[in-house]
């Protein structure tokens, strides 16, 4: 969450009850923390300017960075929106996983598909190779993006009124997406906060549009945390081009703020909850009839800036609640321990309050009830990051310094985690009372949003960077998230209907269950990410040649054909007289090519006048290849430019 405004919702919450910190909790323990309250010599290292490209840089601790994807307008979305006017959060927010494909929010391109077949396998992170494959064009909006069981309907939320939006210009609302396509993803329909006469809302309408949506197939819960309009309108989409509205959950008399987001739970013993983050507080839901919602229990705590994420874990014996103070803006520094902000350890320049703000926060359940314990206040622990701040050019643009969308593994205490400008973590909360930061790495210039697992890698959407790929290494890749298996299958278990009903083994994907990696699991490096994101290499191999054309070798690394344009060059002395002594170069040749993905092709050039005289009064010539991809190619990881040089040897003059 990143709205304007929000801390003007935040109303000073009367405590209904007193909690009491475990004298434990908060900081992780491990080496890290073992070094000081800093993350010491893995700290991340940031030039003061970040370049407008996302570079596969940054630094971490057993997490490495594996490939990006960039959804900036500069490098343009095929069909996606490429609106200039929200080119200020022009890349991702949050993300969903099925399949061979990633469904991204974008604030500048609406809803992104990427294609991740490639990425299949952690132990071989060069192969991970992701591109757009297609795109619902909009702009301006939050875009939580929730999924079907089947992936087949994807829904968006929209949270900008802005005329200058590309679709549904002055409106906000929900989107239906049919998403069978996943080249030519279409809306089908469209739930508005639009009302023509200029009344109040009429059937099948929101009131105030929507920050973010829950999908419990078929039934939606549309999210709004207004405290003027304290409500969540539920909508059946048995007919997803017809949805209809089938109730609302009213939180009047809980506390004034209905809900920033919210996750279902279809119980064992039949009771279905919604555990409901709602700024101020976190409520519990009872909806085992969705048309007759009721509030359950709600809980304050103190202690929590905002809550954005409430939801149980695996054997829901925990509540996590995430406190994403602030709305994700105006803290340059986070982390650190409970109590930091006693004296006894000095807060960081920019980090607001208690060194506890932004942190996780767990609470135990009542095994029977799926309610907080002691009415409420039983509290099990708090893990927060070691205090760092964020770099300067993130300070400037206002990266967020909490945690925020998270992702658990679905049997064990384990969570992926963004932490908005200090990147992405992993962290065991077995012990709630003693959580333990396994991993982390915070990307160049980042500011990440969402961090889920997916087939052994993470999935990170970030705001100034668009769609980071990131493999956990830890404990020899032999353990969750590199273990991760179908994102779909682990969804389906919270959704009432369709192929997901929580009954173990109804897996969409057909592949239920951890995964294996088949082979060992080496350090990736920045240099290998780079260069395994190199799509085009030109071969730096002598060339024999005819006196008008030159050869040019070239192999297309892209799991998407290579096609593009290609120059060459040669250096030749500087005439006399002429100021300085370089050598200059000059273009000899250039031609447009298209190499099939993963082949290799031997390209002829075609000389100019220029050329040919070069050739014939040098045996042997070096040449500079350059070659440069069209942009409509789906995007792969960086670069779509290749250089090289090689020698060019002349034909063999034949003797009189």
């Amino acid at each position: 969450m990143r709205a304007g405004g929000l801390l003007a919702v935040l109303v000073a919450a009367v405590a209904c009850a007193v909690f009491t910190s475990p004298a434990s909790a908060g900081h992780p323990q491990g080496k890290a923390a073992q070094l000081s309250l800093t993350e010491g010599d893995n700290a991340s290292v940031f030039s003061s300017a970040v370049s407008a490209a996302p570079p596969l840089e940054g630094k971490g601790q057993n997490i490495d960075l594996v490939a990006n994807v960039a959804l900036d307008p500069d490098v343009g979305v095929p069909g996606g929106a490429n609106d200039f006017d929200f080119s200020g959060s022009p890349d991702a927010s949050d993300l969903e996983l099925a399949g061979d494909y990633a469904y991204v929010g974008s604030y500048g391109q609406g809803l992104v598909i990427v294609n991740i077949s490639s990425c299949d396998d952690p132990s071989q992170p060069a192969k991970c190779q992701p591109f757009v494959q297609g795109a619902y064009p909009c702009s301006g909006g939050q875009f939580d993006v929730q999924l079907s069981p089947d992936a087949n309907i994807a829904v968006l939320s929209h949270e900008s009124s802005a005329a200058s939006k590309s679709c549904h210009p002055n409106e906000e609302g929900v989107s239906i997406i049919d998403t069978s396509n996943k080249s030519n993803p279409r809306e089908i329909a469209f739930i508005s906060d639009d009302n023509p006469d200029g009344t109040n809302r009429s059937d099948n309408q929101v009131e105030d549009g929507a920050h973010n949506v829950t999908l419990d197939w078929p039934n939606l819960y549309i999210d709004q945390y207004f405290a003027t309009y304290p409500r969540t309108e539920i909508f059946s989409l048995a007919n997803p081009g017809n949805p209809t509205e089938i109730g609302e959950i009213d939180f009047t008399a809980n506390g004034g703020t209905g809900p920033h987001d919210s996750i279902p739970d279809h119980r064992p013993d039949g009771k279905n909850l919604l555990y409901a983050a709602s700024i101020q507080k976190s409520d519990v839901v009872d909806i085992n009839d969705p048309t007759k919602p009721r509030v359950v229990q709600t809980i304050i705590d103190p202690q929590v800036g905002i809550s954005h994420g409430a939801e149980p874990n695996h054997d829901r014996s925990l509540l996590i609640v995430t406190d994403e103070y602030g709305g994700g803006t105006g803290v340059g520094a986070c982390g650190g321990q409970q109590g930091d902000a006693t004296g006894a350890t000095p807060l960081l320049p920019g980090q607001a309050g208690s060194g506890g703000v932004g942190a996780v926060h767990f609470y135990r359940l009542d095994p029977a009830t799926g309610l907080v314990q002691r009415n409420g206040t039983d509290k099990a622990g708090i893990f927060n990051i070691p205090a760092e701040a964020n770099e300067p050019a993130q300070v400037a643009d206002d990266a967020g310094c909490t945690s925020h969308v998270f992702w658990q593994a679905p049997d064990q205490s384990r969570m992926t985690i963004a932490w908005y400008g200090r990147g992405t973590r992993v962290v065991d909360f077995s012990d709630p009372a003693k959580p333990r930061q396994l991993g982390f790495f915070v990307p160049l210039g980042g500011n990440t949003w969402s961090a889920k697992p997916h087939r052994g890698f993470i999935f990170a959407g970030d705001i100034a960077r668009g769609l980071d790929v990131l493999r956990y290494r830890g404990e020899s890749c032999d353990a969750w998230p590199t273990t991760s298996g179908n994102a779909e299958d682990q969804r389906a278990q919270t959704q009432r209907g369709g192929p997901g009903t929580g009954k173990p083994g109804n897996s969409p994907s057909g592949a239920p269950g951890p995964r294996k990696v088949s082979g060992p699991c080496r350090p990736f490096t920045i240099a290998q990410a780079r260069e395994a994101s190199r799509r085009l290499v030109i071969s730096r191999s002598t060339q024999r040649s005819g006196t008008r054309k030159a050869p040019v070798t070239v192999r297309c690394r892209s799991v998407k054909p290579c096609r593009g344009t290609l120059r060459l060059q040669a250096r030749v002395p500087r005439k006399k007289g002429a100021k300085g002594n370089e050598a200059r170069r000059v273009t000899v040749g250039r031609r447009g090519f298209g190499v099939g993905a993963g082949k290799r092709r031997r390209l002829q050039v075609t000389l100019n006048r220029g050329g040919r005289r070069l050739v014939r009064n040098n045996r042997r010539l070096r040449l500079y290849a350059f070659a440069r991809l069209r942009r409509q190619v789906g995007v792969a990881t960086a670069s779509n430019t290749a250089r090289g040089s090689y020698r060019l040897l002349a034909p063999k003059r034949s003797r009189r």
